[in-house]
């Protein structure tokens, strides 16, 4: 719920007019095995060209390394379905990790909110990009006006799956590989402190951009609502 939430909640969202899809693919104590999680994006794959509009895959779970994981993540990828994952929690190499070190996904490490790498955030060149994950205040279950303030990279990793379904919003033909790209020349490079041997020094950063409600402007262009 609170990962749902950051991606596109009405209040804590990044990307506000998502459809949400939940896929459970952990039990009610939060384990499970690798062998679930496979099923589970393979059953995105399918679901996915029945949707209206582009996917988005946010996966804020992880483990040891699993080859046939990382190989089901980018497998999905070449099915067009953008994915950002977390980079994991042990302060550690995330290509020890999967999915993190699925090449094809998005890998997504943790900041604080002086923008330094949070101190259980794994690390390295498996990582893409960092994103607000200390501390971050998102929906709870309980009641439709619950909250709770948690941390962790999968708090980080919803931030730039709502930043990639944005994109899509405003370009549905997007690749996976353009809306990666699109995240990382846009995040703010140098700002964030102690990110780790080997990782890059990218902050996400969601830019305004033109978003285009209709093309039947004669001049083909778009007007600047901001971020949305």
């Amino acid at each position: 719920t609170h990962v749902a939430g950051t991606v596109g909640g009405a209040t804590y969202g990044v990307a506000k007019g998502v459809n949400l899809v939940a896929v459970k693919v952990l039990g009610c104590g939060g384990s499970g095995s690798w062998s679930g999680v496979i099923a589970g994006i393979d059953w995105a794959q399918t679901d996915c060209p029945g949707r209206s509009g582009p996917c988005v895959a946010n996966m804020s779970l992880g483990g040891s390394r699993s080859d046939s994981l990382d190989d089901a993540v980018n497998e999905a990828v070449a099915f067009n379905i953008t994915f950002a994952v977390s980079a994991g929690n042990s302060n550690a190499d995330a290509c020890n990790y999967s999915p993190a070190a699925a090449t094809e996904a998005i890998t997504v490490g943790s900041t604080t909110i002086t923008d330094a790498r949070s101190s259980f955030s794994n690390y390295g060149s498996c990582v893409d990009v960092f994103a607000p994950g200390s501390s971050i205040t998102a929906a709870w279950i309980g009641s439709d006006t619950s909250t709770r303030t948690i941390s962790g990279t999968s708090m980080a990793s919803p931030h730039v799956a709502g930043i990639a379904a944005i994109y899509l919003g405003n370009d549905s033909t997007l690749t996976p590989d353009q809306v990666s790209t699109k995240i990382t020349e846009s995040a703010t490079s140098g700002v964030v402190g102690n990110p780790g041997t080997s990782s890059p020094n990218l902050l996400a950063y969601l830019f305004d951009e033109p978003y285009c409600a209709s093309a039947d402007n004669d001049d083909n262009t778009c007007s600047l609502e901001g971020s949305r």
